[in-house]
């Protein structure tokens, strides 16, 4: 494990001292819709997509907060078969939260699609969903096979190369895609001892584990075998996993460890899920410097104080740390692209 940080971190470095070439690909852009009317569990989010250029860009996510990014709407799907990265984002985010790495993938050579889960998102806290712990992981596996039966973009999937990305919330969320399976009675032993920690606050604000009727769904196995390779951006809940299906995952996982803190504390979460993983299978690094809210968009300048008067308590979210939010975006851009194609998964 040491030696996979250390190769990842002279990676970073020799990126970082390189011009890097332009992008073999422009970055397509489109909404992403899952289900008929009546569905219970409508889905919506975003694809990013391998395209062809030219054409008009479009600014898209731009608000008073974040920084948009430019992006061509609808724009023709390049030629070829291409992996399929889908995203989970975290409590109380959204499908737009990783937009520089999904923007970045595709211009690689990458299809990438993220929902926005019902419950947990920006858009929608109802507090019934949220406490379906499980639908989370399902919502991907959703995803995954409504893309794959995409009229434009099922053809150009290559099926046997499927990963999955995920932050803080959605870090459990695709841990749970790889096989991890939650156990109820165990995290509350656990939240008995530390009730304070910030995923046994969600876990007890939400009512998870609760309702004994629906304790099966929720410690059922929610593995997608189709997922070839995951990664986790600051996790919660490992505390949560139960040690034995973390013992039996069997696909590469990179696992990215906020390393200037905050809620999620890494020797309970990200440092503990490194350990609980087979022998080989944890790829682990702690960028310097990376906060966990640095996996979030870029803030514009002045929007702590924005923040502070308009919504306070949020901005959190934005505060500077010692490295830039953009260099720390391009550092994890290299360690994901050298973990995917350590995984097998680059384009035709």
């Amino acid at each position: 494990m040491l030696r996979y940080l250390i190769f990842c971190l002279s990676i970073i470095a020799a990126a970082s001292a390189q011009a890097a070439p332009p992008p073999p690909y422009a970055a397509g852009f489109a909404e992403l819709r899952i289900g008929e009317t009546g569905d219970p569990r409508p889905l919506s989010g975003h694809i990013w997509y391998p395209a062809v250029g030219g054409g008009q860009t479009m600014r898209f996510a731009e608000n008073p907060v974040w920084r948009g990014f430019d992006a061509y709407p609808n724009a023709p799907l390049a030629d070829g078969r291409f992996p399929l990265v889908v995203m989970s984002h975290g409590l109380g985010g959204n499908a737009f939260n990783q937009a520089w790495l999904a923007m970045t993938l595709a211009e690689a050579g990458f299809i990438v699609a993220a929902p926005n889960h019902p419950g947990t998102t920006t858009f929608n806290r109802d507090a019934e969903a949220r406490a379906k712990l499980w639908e989370r992981p399902r919502d991907i596996s959703r995803t995954i096979s409504a893309m794959l039966a995409h009229p434009i973009f099922g053809k150009a999937i290559a099926a046997d190369r499927i990963a999955a990305i995920g932050h803080s919330l959605g870090g459990y969320t695709v841990l749970a895609l790889a096989g991890a399976r939650y156990d109820a009675e165990r995290h509350a032993a656990y939240c008995t001892k530390c009730p304070d920690r910030a995923d046994c606050l969600f876990v007890r604000e939400a009512g998870i584990g609760s309702d004994p009727a629906t304790l099966a769904s929720l410690q059922a196995s929610l593995a997608d075998p189709r997922i070839s390779a995951i990664a986790s951006f600051d996790l919660g809940l490992t505390q949560g996993f139960d040690p034995a299906s973390l013992a039996a995952i069997e696909v590469p996982v990179l696992i990215v460890g906020a390393s200037r803190g905050g809620a999620l504390k890494l020797d309970s979460e990200s440092r503990a899920l490194a350990a609980a993983l087979p022998a080989g299978r944890a790829r682990y690094v702690e960028p310097a410097g990376l906060a966990h809210y640095d996996f979030l968009g870029l803030c514009k300048p002045g929007t702590v104080q924005v923040l502070k008067e308009e919504d306070p308590g949020e901005e959190f979210v934005c505060e500077p740390g010692g490295v830039p939010r953009d260099i720390l975006h391009e550092r994890i851009i290299v360690l994901v692209k050298s973990f995917l194609r350590y995984a097998g998964m680059e384009a035709d």
